[in-house]
C-alpha cells in the first residue's frame, strides 16, 4: 500500500465515528506509515478530532505495539522547526505532552527538549514558547511531579544558557521556567503551574 493511501485511510479512521476501540483495532498493527500519518494530521488538524480523541484512541493500542509512534515522533523531534511552522510544531509538541501525561509512553524527556531553546535560552526563542505552553498546559501535572521528586534524567536533560544545573526535573528548574512564563507575559502557563504546586 502507498503511503499516500495508508495516510488517506488513516484520516479516513480517524474522521470516523467509531468507537475509540474499534478504530484502534483498525489501526493494528499500528505501523511507521500509520503513525507517520497520525502525526501528519495532528501537525495539519486536517479534522475537527480532537488531540484528545487520538490519545484515547491510542490509549487502546497495547503498547507494545506503539513503539513505531514512538520512532515516528523521535524522527519530527530531528526536524524542530525546521520542518514544521510554529503552528505545526506546537501542535505536535501538545499532543506528545497529552500522551505523555496519560503514560501511553514516556516523553519526558521532550518536555525539557522544549524547553530548553525557549525558556533556558538567552535571549528567550519567542518562536519556541508556545510549543513549551503546550506542555505545561497538557502535560503540566506529570512535569510537576517530576520537579517535585527531583527526576534525573542524564545528560541529555541538560541546561540552556540560563540553567547549569541538575539535569532533569526539580523544584528549581520549575521555577527558572515559571519565572520565564511571566517575563513573557504567559499569565495562564504560570497560573497552571502554581496550581500544579498547590495540589
Amino acid at each position: 500500500m502507498s503511503s499516500s493511501s495508508v495516510e488517506e485511510q488513516v484520516l479516513s479512521l480517524l474522521n470516523s465515528q467509531d468507537s475509540p476501540a474499534s478504530i484502534a483495532q483498525s489501526l493494528r498493527p499500528l505501523t511507521s506509515d500509520k503513525a507517520n500519518a497520525i502525526l501528519s494530521f495532528i501537525r495539519s488538524s486536517q479534522s475537527s478530532l480532537s488531540q484528545d480523541a487520538v490519545v484515547s484512541i491510542l490509549k487502546e493500542i497495547p503498547s507494545s505495539e506503539l513503539e513505531d509512534l514512538g520512532m515516528s515522533i523521535r524522527s519530527a523531534w530531528n526536524g524542530e522547526l525546521k520542518d514544521n511552522t510554529v503552528d505545526e510544531w506546537t501542535q505536535l509538541n501538545a499532543f506528545v505532552a497529552r500522551i505523555n501525561q496519560a503514560q501511553i509512553s514516556n516523553f519526558d524527556l521532550y518536555a525539557i527538549w522544549a524547553f530548553r531553546p525557549s525558556l533556558e535560552a538567552s535571549p528567550y526563542s519567542t518562536d519556541r514558547v508556545p510549543a513549551a505552553k503546550a506542555w505545561i498546559l497538557y502535560s503540566g501535572a506529570r512535569l510537576w511531579q517530576l520537579s517535585r521528586d527531583k527526576t534525573g534524567l542524564g545528560r541529555a536533560a541538560r541546561g540552556g544558557e540560563r540553567w547549569k544545573g541538575f539535569e532533569g526535573y526539580n523544584k528549581e528548574r520549575w521555577q527558572l521556567w515559571k519565572d520565564a512564563f511571566k517575563e513573557l507575559g504567559e499569565e495562564e502557563v504560570v497560573k497552571r503551574m502554581t496550581d500544579f504546586e498547590s495540589a
